[in-house]
C-alpha cells in the first residue's frame, strides 16, 4: 500500500489570527509542508514571530498586521498578497470568545465577537474571493 504525505508545495495560505494558538500551530504545519503562509494578525509582533519560527525551519512565511474586523484592512492586506499570485488557502482561524452570562454581557461584548467571528470571516472571505 502507497500512502503520500499531506504536501502543500507552490501553495499559498492565508491564516487569520496566525501570531498565536491554533493558528499559529496550522501556520507552521502548513509551512511545514511546503505552502507559503501569509500570517495576518491584530498583533504584527505574533504574527513576525511565528514567520520566523517558520523561518528558521526552512520555511516561507509573511507576516502582516490585519484587523479582520475592518474590511478597509483586509482588503488592502489581501490585495498586497493577490499582487504577489494567488491564494490557494483560506483558514479563517481569527475569534475570540466572551466568558459571561446574559447578565454581564454588555452590548458591545457582543458586538466584538460578532465584529470578528462572523463579520472577519465575511470580510476574508470577500477579499479572497
Amino acid at each position: 500500500m502507497t500512502t503520500h504525505a499531506f504536501r502543500l508545495d507552490r501553495k499559498v495560505a492565508v491564516v487569520t489570527g496566525g501570531g498565536s494558538g491554533i493558528g499559529e500551530a496550522i501556520a507552521t504545519t502548513f509551512a511545514a509542508q511546503g505552502a507559503t503562509v501569509h500570517i495576518l494578525d491584530v498583533n504584527l509582533g505574533s504574527a513576525e514571530a511565528t514567520a520566523q519560527k517558520i523561518g528558521e525551519k526552512g520555511g516561507s512565511a509573511v507576516p502582516h498586521l490585519c484587523d479582520v474586523t475592518e474590511g478597509d484592512s483586509v482588503r488592502q492586506v489581501f490585495g498586497e498578497i493577490l499582487q504577489t499570485g494567488g491564494i490557494d488557502v483560506l483558514v479563517n482561524n481569527a475569534g475570540i470568545a466572551h466568558v459571561g452570562n446574559l447578565e454581564g454581557t454588555t452590548e458591545a461584548d457582543l458586538d466584538r465577537v460578532f465584529a470578528v467571528n462572523v463579520k472577519g470571516v465575511y470580510h476574508c472571505m470577500g477579499a479572497c474571493i
